[in-house]
């Protein structure tokens, strides 16, 4: 389930990043709060750059699966640009890409392995850095065993 929320400065793995304006509560929602799969939006009308963080739920194994589902729509910008998709497990990077802006929309899947075990409360991160006014999602993370 996705309980992500804005991160401090303390938390955020990229606070360093490239200086645009960070997003505020109000240009992040989640949508179908209510179901057993909410999507967390970054819709950055305002803003440039977030970073989100969610502890685990359980404790994780090395080697373990993490499937995460990310997509955006069409990205649209005056000058172009790159943005920024990344994701860290307790510190560690898991995983990153710059997609062209503008650019087409995109759905990336991954399964990622974990790189080490971690305990119960360890930090996922999740950061998105923009040029535009786009909207970027992160419909899903989860933990799956390898076997």
């Amino acid at each position: 389930m996705l309980a992500f929320r804005l991160a401090t400065d303390a938390e955020d793995p990229l606070l360093d990043a490239p200086a645009s304006l960070p997003c505020a509560p109000v240009d992040t929602r989640f949508e179908g709060e209510t179901t057993d799969s909410p999507m967390l939006e970054v819709t950055t009308n305002a803003c440039g750059r977030a970073t989100f963080v969610q502890e685990t739920a359980a404790p994780i194994a090395r080697g373990e699966l993490i499937h995460v589902t990310l997509w955006h729509g069409l990205l649209r910008a005056a000058d172009p640009a790159e943005g920024h998709l990344a994701l860290w497990l307790d510190g560690e990077l898991l995983w990153e890409t710059f997609p062209a802006i503008p650019g087409d929309p995109a759905v990336y899947t991954v399964d990622l392995p974990a790189p080490k075990d971690v305990a119960t409360g360890a930090t996922f991160a999740f950061h998105v850095h923009n040029h535009g006014v786009n909207d970027w999602n992160l419909a899903g993370l989860e933990v799956r065993d390898a076997r």
